[in-house]
């Protein structure tokens, strides 16, 4: 058998399993009571599972596929020695089971499961299916009790056969259905047997097959309306190893045979994430418009027919996977038949992908799904006019008609891989019915049809087709499919440019064009084709065809072309008909139809297989009247492999700048079509590639926004001095040599950005040869780069080009004095020689990283040649070079390795290696201090250094002798060899510095003869000092498990010693490796480490002599003391893992402990490390002005966060001008950053739905504990407190998704004592608020860009809320999501009631990528009142009400709390549409929401100061933002009357919004801190004619600002003194209080702009007399600021606005109308000025012309500039100063 137990007990595991092709039994169990789960036997040659011998064991979610060589799913037996009813008796308990079976012929008269001799047993929740001449066959039974209902029978004497079991088998033979074939003579049934008949719908079941190879896919899950979801057996009582499921079968939604099974590997499964369900697949006729929305995964798992005239929506990002197969053995396809169309608008970032079901380890795969096929009115020359599509049912696939403009919509940024699966199978001949479909069909479709940027990767026949018609193809690539790249025939007369195929061995041709049709070489119309700027590749490999085919008949246009690579010939024109055919006169069509025109300045480079060049090959029907020709020469692109066959490495087919690509090029035609280029091929600068094509998808092209020039390519050899500069990206595309005698210069902040192979297939590398120089001096700031040209987005990632390779002649060991570098040949790769002092120049600040790849594969091995590069290799290198400040990361070999040498090297760093992250060997003596390794989990040591060399082995001279001074070294947490390995006869020191992992710190290994014992900690003196000896400083930390360990050769190591104690680092997760948050390998400065003189223990070799001056003296151990020398340049820094280099390290700044007391933060910054509780009775008191920066995660990688436990209190009650600031420890240039820490916690005993809960994330227990009976529940204070970047897991260790993400604030049962004011989160990951329960009540509050919902309510809350403001940004899902749901029911109590009265929520469309459904989702239950609100910017939806319970809905009656849901109809809804422009409905509901009314809401526009319409986190900054609105606009004088049943919290207002005139995010938000804010003074009052608003602040210094009936009586005071000075009435003036000192934010708004200068002038100079001396004696004089602000004429009609008009609906933002209207009325002041200007100098010239003439003259006047000016003499604010120079 497979797997043969014999008598194994249940103590051993059994766990995922399978047994696949024995020629036996699978899986056999000879007595014994082993367990097995998740087990799986497929297309065993006797039975699945047998069991007999008394086997007692248990099994569930088996799963049996038997092909028609097997026999059965079980045979299980129990006579032993002829006894039926030997003892014990076998009784093997299953629950949870799929078996399968193909059709088959024979042994018709069997069951599927046999139970035979005696066994008993329980049999629960099985599926038998497929053929089977019976579904349970029993004979030969004993004395067992047998029932179909009683699972609770005696053990072992009974059977239990459950009659919930599904057995939908039939007979191959005759098709019955018979489930059970039980011997009656033996087999007496108490009850039953009997068993369920129904189809149990699996996912996908093919309905013949007979053996493996034509099973085709497979998936054994169940669908959604599976009725084995129903009437599921519970396991025995009593029984632990059973799992209580949901589910009949083996499996439930987990496919757990995914990636190990045989099925998984051979691409039988789908992958185990693919998830249909109702609502997300794809099957069968569309009949009316529909919408494949982004927001999921779709599934194809049939043919899809789009009927006229519905049209399929397609949205940017969306995926749609498909099943290799439906039941009947035919391929899934997209069908869009005639009138119909489909809208696939993808982007270049979210690119519409149609792709397969396996996983991504087992493709590229060609013919694993149907294609893509759209079927026009256009004309074909198909007799009668039409034609039907190969394969698809006859009627569903025709095309054809007579309008070549027809439209069949859109496909834009679409993406077709691994398709070509046969649509209409033949059951005769499957492998070869000729139904195999093109990647994207079109029939006849017409030329009103857009198709931009598309791709067909690894079809199994043709990329694109075009049957007849016109449309025309821009930007499309065809690469690696099995036919033609590009097909046409039918009389297609379209046109296509910047057309892309890559032809790898497999494939036929780049373009096959065809015209002949119904035997006809002239039939009509003609294809012809116009094709401008194509670029075809193909691979090495023989074939007897041209690159290009046109054949048949064929005419067209081809122009701009480059045909390069490996093929026979580069054109090919065969069986031509009446056409003409010229290289030089393209004539024009239409009345060209019949020419075929091939321009001469086409480049055509290809050669076949022995490298002869063949341009052209013509037969004799084919007569060119010019031509044909080409230009035969290198089209010079920049990097295509000379040799490759089946995909590539890499590529980039763009031509170089200024290359012959850019030469003798082809105009186009002039049709509105075609645009002109400078260049040939489908490339200029723009690889347009990026972002859609597999190539991009699966890192084989570079960054697209960086193109090469033949100043920036670096190849070759460098023979001179030569300057990088810092103003250039280089682009190293070959290996570079620098020679002996040139010096390569490399300015600071240059980067390097190499390509991962040659042409032949070499890994580019930086050789600085002996004799040469690198000077590369860069800076923290502006550091030196070496890296890929892949994108970012695809790194990091090891190998992607070769590394850096340093020779010099400073002594190395060997038997001789110089060697070869490995990859390289001589005298390339010489190094080695006999000055100690040799120079090889300077790098600092230089950054070497994803490095690695083979700089000289091995053909005959290539994967494993041995000649993987390190970053950064050292040959030789001598003490007169200089290496500091250098780091290696992500190389796929060695980080840096020394080969002999004598340079000496400080602050380098070296993290997450594929190998050892430091290699000295060869003789190397250098010295070593600051060096910092980080192992992770690709790596093996941090060191390893060796000295064997040559013929005197161990004792080769000179020795390896390191000496290695203040390092950390952080080992590999899963590798059990050691950290450091020290072996092969290698010396050194180790001193002052950390080793820390998880098996062994420190191996000595393979000493020579004269080491062996000489290993000390002893400190040497001038006599005792040994060079062949290692010195380990015991101060040296080495934490690990083991610290030492030495083989035989080295002696025992008994005298060497080290600190085994944790080094005391701010941060060193215990999981150290690259998923790792953060690190801070710095020491907390509070810890004093013992050390010893450097003179001593760094250079026992100049013990005598002198201290040494390349190590500086410190007083820590490890690579870092306060300053974090990787800060700004490091990968780890670039990538937001080590904090800023601020913080000193005092303990009285960190949090990093529990607070039990109560505690107050004074004004300060202060660092949080891990998750911090306020227990109950402690109270925590932040001053205003306070800073918490928060690390990303803790040792145990749970991202810190403020807890405030049930019973404790926060008071942080921060100032507008003085916010507490809850933000991240990383540098400012990582920011803004999602997920860079925990969040906020406040828990409290509200009543909450289920009474109490613990938060998710945290450990359940009193910590974690919130809810209870107390509705007036006190946790304190937040008013002014903005929470931003947090949103960490935390508690899950970095997994994507553990569900452990925090919201920004969290309030979990917080009541209605807690005041929450003027707070903001901003860049979580999760939500921004969510409030669990409870019913505290929040106002001015603001989220902006987080990455889910901006506002979260459930279980429960019922508090009021006012002002709100929301920006939902392209990363975000909903501005709100109100659930109440709680325990599963709907009807939960208390239900969630927010009330909500005052907001703005801005969407993120159009650029949303996460396609969210609604900016307002209101579900599951929830009540609430809903008034005031405006949303505008939706990216689908408004509002969307789904999942409604019990509650009453209305748009006009507030109705009752907690059971009801009202939704004003005054509310303001704009703009509802998702990315391509399409308009929804801005209120949505469900069939279980009925409202009475439904809201409509108001579709107006509220006409925001500045709002951008494509409102983001790129346009904010771009456009500054101002959210307040027209005080003339819709959004006044229409609110909403508040009810409040109970206390005061509401404010009474007249605007819809979260703004008035105050704009309370001044001071408080992000977009403030940011200086995004728009300022602007805006009315306040709706005037006629121009206006002035004058506005500014009040500082009353020693006013009491928490005493709100002393803030109210200043307030009204200061009201009525404006008043009273000014003129002015109550309505034109605003006075906002805000706390911390007390502040008053004023607006006046007045018609006279002379007065309105003049109040502002006194304000600024005497605020006392404008004030009045009651205020002044009583409050004290304030601290005044002012400015003014002109605006134009408005009217009270509306019918000018005042101010911009509006959020988006695609004209200019209402900012850009005020300021157009503004600027229009400030042109004619300057004009009018600059007339008074001019007159002025005529009075002033007259006058001395007078003076001239006799008078007394100017320059004898007293001088006008130093008699007193009464304006001068006022005091003027600089605000003032700056609107009077405007003026």
């Amino acid at each position: 058998n497979g797997i043969t137990f014999g008598a194994v007990g249940s103590n051993t595991i059994v766990e995922n399993c399978e047994v696949a092709f024995n020629l036996d039994d699978g899986f056999e169990m000879f007595g014994g009571t082993v367990n097995l789960k998740r087990c799986a036997a497929i297309f065993c040659g006797d039975d699945s599972f047998d069991t007999d011998e008394g086997y007692q064991g248990r099994m569930q979610y088996i799963f049996a596929l038997i092909d028609s060589n097997g026999n059965h799913a079980t045979e299980m037996d129990s006579k032993t020695s002829g006894d039926v009813n030997s003892q014990p008796r076998s009784f093997p308990q299953m629950y949870g089971a799929t078996f399968i079976k193909a059709t088959h012929t024979r042994k018709t008269d069997d069951g599927l499961m046999r139970l035979r001799e005696g066994t008993g047993g329980r049999f629960g929740n099985i599926i038998m299916a497929g053929f089977a001449g019976f579904g349970m066959q029993m004979d030969t039974c004993g004395n067992e009790i047998k029932s179909d209902v009683d699972n609770a029978m005696s053990i072992p004497d009974s059977l239990f056969f459950s009659k919930n079991n599904i057995i939908n088998t039939r007979n191959a033979a005759n098709g019955a259905q018979d489930m059970f074939k039980i011997e009656s003579s033996t087999c007496t049934w108490s009850s039953g047997p009997s068993s369920t008949a129904v189809d149990p719908q699996f996912q996908l079941l093919p309905s013949t097959w007979s053996t493996f190879d034509t099973l085709g896919q497979i998936d054994p899950r169940l669908k959604a309306r599976s009725p084995a979801f129903s009437s599921v057996d519970l396991p025995p009582t009593g029984e632990s190893f059973f799992k209580t499921v949901s589910f009949k079968g083996a499996f439930g939604s987990d496919l757990w045979l995914d990636q190990w099974s045989w099925l998984s590997v051979k691409g039988y499964l789908p992958e185990g994430n693919v998830s249909p369900k109702d609502s997300n697949t794809l099957c069968g006729e569309i009949t009316s418009d529909f919408t494949i929305t982004n927001v999921q995964t779709w599934y194809m798992t049939c043919q899809v027919f789009v009927k006229a005239p519905a049209v399929l929506t397609i949205e940017a990002g969306a995926t749609i996977r498909s099943y290799l197969q439906n039941f009947d053995g035919t391929a899934p396809a997209l069908i869009i038949e005639r009138n119909a169309k489909i809208l696939a608008l993808g982007t270049a970032v979210n690119p519409i992908t149609f792709t397969n079901v396996l996983p991504a380890s087992i493709n590229p795969r060609r013919g694993t799904w149907g294609g893509l096929i759209l079927l026009g009115n256009g004309v074909t020359s198909k007799s009668g006019g039409t034609n039907d599509i190969e394969g698809i049912a006859t009627g569903l696939g025709t095309y054809g008609g007579n309008n070549n403009t027809d439209n069949s919509g859109t496909l834009r940024y679409v993406r077709v891989w691994y398709g070509g699966a046969d649509v209409g199978r033949s059951i005769n001949n499957p492998e070869n019915s000729g139904n195999e479909i093109n990647g994207i069909t079109f029939g006849a479709v017409g030329s009103g049809t857009i198709v931009e940027h598309c791709e067909v990767a690894y079809n199994k026949d043709d990329g694109f087709e075009m049957f007849g018609g016109a449309v025309n193809l821009k930007w499309c690539s065809s690469i690696f499919n099995q036919d033609d790249a590009f097909d046409t025939d039918e009389g297609y007369q379209g046109k296509m440019q910047f057309i892309f195929g890559l032809v790898d061995k497999d494939g036929n041709h780049a373009c096959e064009m065809d015209s002949k049709t119904n035997g006809d070489l002239n039939s009509v119309p003609r294809s012809y084709p116009q094709v401008y700027g194509a670029t075809f590749i193909k691979a090495g490999h023989a074939t007897k065809d041209g690159l290009l085919r046109l054949r048949e008949g064929t005419g067209g246009q081809f122009g701009n072309m480059i045909l390069t690579g490996n093929s026979r010939y580069g054109m090919q024109n065969n069986k031509c008909g009446g056409e003409t055919w010229s290289d030089t006169d393209r004539g024009s069509f239409p009345t060209s139809a019949d020419s075929l025109f091939f321009s001469a300045n086409n480049v055509i480079n290809t050669q076949d297989e022995n490298g002869v060049i063949t341009q052209f090959y013509t037969d004799s029907s084919c007569t060119w009247t010019s031509g044909p020709s080409a230009r035969n020469e290198d089209p010079g692109l920049v990097l295509v492999p000379a040799k490759w066959e089946q995909n590539v490495v890499q590529i980039d087919p763009r031509p170089l700048q200024g290359g012959n690509a850019y030469l003798n090029v082809d105009q186009v035609p002039q049709d509105g079509f075609f645009a002109s280029t400078a260049f040939k091929g489908a490339f200029g600068s723009d690889l347009w590639l990026s972002g859609l094509s597999w190539l991009s998808a699966n890192f084989r092209l570079p960054r697209g926004d960086f193109y090469p020039s033949s100043a920036s390519i670096l190849c070759g050899a460098i023979t001179k001095d030569t300057t990088l500069v810092s103003s250039l990206v280089y682009f190293l595309r070959c290996q570079t040599f620098v020679r002996s005698g040139a010096t390569l210069t490399i300015q600071p902040g240059t980067t390097i950005r190499a390509y991962q192979e040659d042409t032949n297939g070499k890994a580019p590398a930086l050789i600085i040869e002996q004799g040469a120089s690198i000077n590369a001096k860069g800076t923290a700031e502006l550091p030196i780069t070496f890296t890929s040209v892949l994108p970012e987005s695809v790194l990091p990632r090891r190998g992607t080009w070769g590394g850096v390779i340093i020779l010099g002649k400073a002594p190395i060991s060997g038997d001789s004095t110089t060697a070869t570098i490995e990859g390289l040949a001589a005298p390339d790769g010489v190094y080695g020689g006999t000055n100690v002092n040799d120079n090889s120049g300077t790098l600092r600040y230089v950054r070497i990283w994803y490095g690695g790849a083979d700089i000289s594969p091995d053909p005959s091995n290539p994967e494993n040649s041995g000649n993987e590069i390190n970053g950064l290799t050292l040959g030789g290198v001598g003490a007169g070079s200089t290496i500091d400040h250098v780091e290696v990361a992500y190389n796929v070999d060695d980080g840096f390795e020394f080969f002999g040498g004598t340079v000496n090297v400080r602050y380098l760093s070296s993290i997450f290696n594929g190998d050892d992250q430091f290699d000295m060997d060869q003789g190397y003596q250098g010295k070593m201090q600051f060096l910092f390794a980080l192992v992770g989990s690709a790596g093996n040591h941090a060191i390893e250094c060796d000295s064997k060399t040559g013929s005197l082995g161990l004792d080769s001279t000179p020795r390896t002798y390191v000496e290695i001074s203040h390092s950390t070294f952080v080992g590999d947490p899963f590798e059990t060899d050691a950290v450091l390995r020290f072996r092969e006869g290698s010396a050194g020191v180790l001193t002052s510095s950390i080793v820390s992992g998880k098996f062994v710190g420190i191996q000595r290994k393979d000493c020579s003869a004269v080491q062996t014992g000489m290993d000390t900690s002893t400190v040497p003196s001038a006599t005792s000092f040994n060079s062949s000896a290692f010195y380990f400083d015991p101060s040296n930390y080495v934490n690990a498990p083991v610290q030492f360990v030495y083989d035989a050769s080295c002696g025992s190591g008994a005298s060497v010693s080290g600190q085994n104690t944790a080094p005391p680092l701010r941060l060193l997760p215990n999981i150290p490796t690259e998923s790792a948050a953060m690190f801070d390998p710095r020491p907390y400065s509070s810890v004093s480490y013992p050390t010893h003189p450097l003179n001593a223990w760094s250079t026992p070799q100049a013990y005598n002599t002198a201290p040494e001056s390349f190590f500086s003296i410190q007083d820590y151990s490890g690579a870092f003391g306060t300053d974090l020398w990787l800060h700004q340049w490091s990968w780890l820094s670039v990538n937001g893992k080590l904090p800023d280099n601020e913080w000193s390290g005092e303990d009285s700044n960190i949090l990093d402990a529990d607070i039990t007391v109560s505690t107050t933060l004074t004004a300060g910054t202060y660092y949080m490390t891990k998750q911090v509780y306020v227990k109950d009775g402690a109270v925590l008191t932040i001053q205003p002005g306070t800073i918490i920066k928060s690390y990303a995660a803790d040792t145990l990688g749970g991202a810190p966060a403020l807890i405030i436990s049930q019973g404790s209190r926060i008071e942080a009650k921060g100032a507008a001008r003085s916010p507490i600031t809850f933000t991240s420890v990383r540098p400012s240039f990582t920011l803004p950053a999602r997920g860079t820490w925990g969040g906020l916690i406040i828990l409290g005993k509200a009543n909450i739905a289920g009474g109490t809960d613990y938060i998710e994330g945290l450990p359940a227990n009193i910590l974690s504990f919130y809810g209870g009976p107390d509705n007036n529940d006190n946790s304190g204070t937040l008013r002014y407190v903005r929470v931003w970047y947090g949103g960490a897991d935390l508690g899950a260790g970095g997994i994507e998704n553990s569900g452990n993400e925090i919201n920004g604030i969290t309030f979990g049962g917080v009541g209605s004592g807690t005041s929450v004011e003027y707070c903001e989160v901003a860049y979580n990951l999760d939500d921004g608020f969510e409030f669990f329960g409870g019913n505290v009540n929040a106002r001015y509050l603001s989220a902006l860009f987080v990455g889910d919902d901006a506002f979260d309510t459930d279980q429960g809350y019922q508090g009021k809320m006012q002002f709100l403001f929301a920006m939902i940004g392209e990363n975000g899902q909903h501005a709100t999501e109100m659930d109440s749901k709680t325990g599963g029911n709907i009807d939960s109590q208390p239900r969630s009631f927010p009330q909500v009265y005052g907001a703005t929520f801005v969407g993120g469309a159009p650029d949303n990528l996460k396609g969210n459904d609604a900016l307002m989702r209101l579900r599951e239950g929830t009540g609430g009142r809903f008034g005031n609100l405006i949303l505008t910017n939706a990216a689908r939806f408004g509002v969307r009400n789904l999942d409604c319970g019990s509650e009453s809905r209305s748009a006009t009656s507030t109705g009752k709390i907690g059971t009801s849901l009202f939704f004003s109809n005054n509310n303001i809804l704009r703009n509802s549409h998702d990315q391509n422009g399409n308009t929804y409905k801005s209120f949505e509901t469900d069939t279980s929401c009925s409202w009475n009314p439904t809201p409509t809401g108001r579709d107006v526009d509220p006409r925001f100061y500045n709002m951008p319409f494509d409102a983001d986190e790129v346009s904010v900054p771009r456009t500054g933002l101002d959210p307040r609105v027209d005080v003339c606009g819709p959004a006044y004088g229409q609110s909403d009357s508040i009810v409040e049943e109970s206390g005061s919290f509401f404010q009474t207002v007249n605007y819809a919004g979260a703004f008035g005139t105050n704009n309370w995010l001044n001071g408080l938000s992000y977009f403030s801190d940011k200086g995004f804010l728009d300022n602007t003074c805006i009315p306040v009052s709706c005037i006629d004619g121009p206006s002035t608003s004058l506005c500014g602040s009040m500082l009353f210094p020693t006013v009491d600002c928490t005493n709100t009936g002393t803030i109210a009586t200043l307030v009204s005071a200061v009201r009525a003194s404006l008043i009273s000075y000014s003129g002015i009435t109550t309505k034109d003036i605003v006075i906002n209080p805000s706390c911390g000192s007390t502040v008053l934010d004023y607006t006046m708004t007045f018609k006279d702009t002379v007065l309105a200068d003049r109040i502002a002038r006194d304000l600024q100079s005497n605020p006392a007399n404008v004030l009045g001396s009651s205020i002044v004696s009583t409050y004290g004089t304030p601290v005044v600021q002012t400015r003014t602000t002109v605006t134009n004429s408005v009217f009270t009609d509306g019918s000018t606005p005042s101010g911009p008009t509006g959020s988006g609906d695609g004209a200019a933002s209402g900012d850009d109308n005020y300021k157009s209207e503004r600027d229009s009325y400030l042109i004619a002041m300057c004009i009018f000025l600059l007339i008074s200007v001019i007159l002025l100098i005529a009075v002033v010239y007259m006058c001395c012309c007078n003076k001239k003439s006799g008078h007394k003259q100017f320059g004898n006047e007293p001088k006008i500039q130093n008699e007193p000016s009464q304006m001068a003499m006022e005091p003027v604010s600089i605000e003032e100063k700056s609107r009077q120079s405007i003026v």
